[in-house]
């Protein structure tokens, strides 16, 4: 039997059903390894369609680096005769697709239970496939649907699983898939944890991670008004302008380089008990190295006169009061990473592009390795904020939005710059500094708390 970590030290994940990740292609690529053998297994041969994966809620578990340990798929119906044609019910029983079709029940359904081999219970003891049906059943208790069906082969622990959590069945002995399987329902009144003591507490521990990670990606990510203005701002700049992004990129030199001395002194200040966030700034320490160099490399590597280009005072004002914030409350840090990171996911990929055909000389590794990391960063982040408390998490929400605020005023700023440098000069005129932002309007200027 392998070592594992128990699974308090896994991380809980919900992916919506048309939402795209990064995490999600990594379920999807498991999900293509495991269930053609499995099918394979009982002489069937079927093609995994990714239908059958796409327009379901994924629930499971994953390891801090991101690797799946395994998952389930969930998936909501209104039962009537038309989505009871949907592919799924192919092998219930006819009567019964019958009766649901005359019920005009609303349903959910769930399937492919899928554990990465290495983190099945034979190779590890941990009951993973008990926590993961815990999860899907508690989407059911939390949503509008009236029964959560499912089918399971009769010599396979899932199916015990499912009766463990308050299944009851419907038409037992069915044969599917050359292997027979009881049809099965749990229903508000009989769904509960698992039995299993241990299983209950962790499920339910990891389902309130969940909901209060969305929670925040909800508030931030749609609601938030300062990172709106900011994504609108951010959409707006003269990424075509060789100027600006120069002096983006020398902006972006000066406020990483001290990332990592941010992290340094949070994890410095970070009570003994905050074991979690002070290991997680030593790792992110590490991974934020060189992070600066690559901005000042891409800006010289476009032929920018780097000693010419000042960091700007929209800059300092970005940076500078997180030192103060960090002594006040070490975990405040997690607003303005948390910021940086979604500016990223959000703007980097597109931005990427647009790079590369504007400026097709330059590498643009920043705003590369910012758009392809940074996902799992969002991730990690949330994660952090889901453990604070209410107090910790209002002060986290404060520093997201004045992160937001002045990281827009740098934007209009580097904007204001690239415009100055570029204005042809008048006869017999010396150069002014022009406030106008690209779009001709007032430009704030921030002042350091």
């Amino acid at each position: 039997m392998l070592f594992m970590k128990p699974t308090s030290s896994l991380i809980p994940f919900h992916i919506p059903a048309q939402h795209f990740s990064l995490l999600k292609e990594k379920c999807y690529d498991l999900w293509q390894e495991v269930w053609p053998l499995t099918f394979a297994e009982l002489g069937v041969n079927k093609k995994m369609s990714a239908d059958e994966f796409l327009d379901r809620h994924i629930y499971g578990l994953k390891t801090s680096d991101n690797k799946v340990c395994g998952f389930m798929l969930i998936r909501d119906f209104q039962a009537n005769a038309l989505t009871l044609q949907h592919s799924y019910f192919d092998n219930y029983p006819q009567v019964l697709k019958q009766e649901l079709g005359n019920s005009y029940e609303s349903i959910s359904v769930i399937t492919y239970m899928t554990i990465a081999s290495q983190w099945r219970k034979s190779n590890t003891d941990l009951p993973l496939s008990e926590i993961i049906m815990g999860l899907c059943v508690l989407h059911f208790l939390n949503g509008s649907t009236e029964k959560l069906w499912g089918y399971f082969r009769n010599n396979r622990k899932t199916q015990e699983i499912f009766y463990r959590h308050g299944g009851i069945p419907k038409a037992q002995d069915h044969w599917a898939y050359n292997v027979q399987v009881d049809v099965s329902y749990i229903t508000h009144e009989s769904a509960h944890l698992s039995t299993l003591q241990n299983c209950k507490v962790q499920t339910f521990n990891f389902w309130q991670q969940i909901k209060k990670k969305e929670t925040l990606m909800n508030l931030d990510m749609n609601d938030n008004l300062a990172f709106q203005r900011l994504s609108e701002e951010f959409d707006k700049m003269p990424w075509n302008d060789l100027k600006f992004y120069q002096n983006w990129l020398m902006q972006s030199y000066y406020y990483t380089a001290h990332s990592t001395r941010m992290l340094a002194l949070a994890a410095g200040w970070t009570e003994t008990d905050e074991t979690s966030y002070y290991r997680r700034s030593l790792s992110h320490i590490r991974e934020e190295q060189g992070h600066d160099m690559m901005a000042f490399k891409d800006a010289e590597g476009l032929g920018c006169k780097t000693h010419l280009v000042k960091e700007l005072g929209s800059t300092r004002a970005l940076w500078e009061p997180q030192f103060y914030k960090i002594q006040k409350s070490p975990l405040s840090l997690l607003g303005y990473i948390l910021c940086l990171e979604m500016l990223a996911v959000k703007h980097f990929p597109a931005l990427l592009s647009k790079l590369k055909q504007s400026h097709p000389s330059g590498k643009h590794d920043f705003v590369r390795v910012h758009a392809e990391d940074d996902p799992d960063h969002v991730d990690e982040a949330l994660i952090q904020i889901a453990h604070c408390s209410e107090n910790q998490i209002a002060l986290i929400i404060k520093n997201f939005e004045q992160t937001a605020d002045l990281y827009r005023f740098m934007l209009q700023e580097s904007a204001n710059m690239a415009l100055y440098q570029s204005a042809p000069l008048a006869a017999g005129h010396s150069k002014t500094y022009s406030t106008r932002n690209v779009e001709a309007q007032p430009t704030a200027t921030p002042a350091v708390l």
